[in-house]
């Protein structure tokens, strides 16, 4: 989705002469959605009411592609659990926001 949705870019554009079915990605562009991640701060025990991305978007946050766009531009506040850098680690309240 978050290709589809042009948030993760490939090394060769999927139109271009060179493209190919596989998908390959830039690692520097990788890292730099994963250095945005781990820079969420840290989730805490107090923070109960959080919940994943994909349980925040069947609650009617939005799509997938929506909320992490919101989450990477600073729209919407966003938080991590502990451990490595990913995306099912990012937690955000399930309440709908305004958009």
């Amino acid at each position: 989705m978050l290709y589809a949705a042009e948030i993760v870019l490939p090394l060769v554009p999927r139109t271009g002469r060179e493209a190919v079915r596989n998908v390959v990605f830039a690692r520097r562009h990788l890292d730099e959605l994963l250095s945005a991640i781990r820079e969420l701060p840290e989730a805490g025990p107090a923070d109960g009411s959080l919940a994943s991305i994909s349980y925040a978007c069947q609650r009617g946050l939005g799509t997938t592609p929506d909320v992490v766009r919101r989450i990477l531009s600073g729209e919407l506040q966003a938080f991590r659990k502990s451990g490595p850098p990913c995306l099912d680690r990012v937690l955000v309240s399930p309440i709908r926001a305004s958009a």
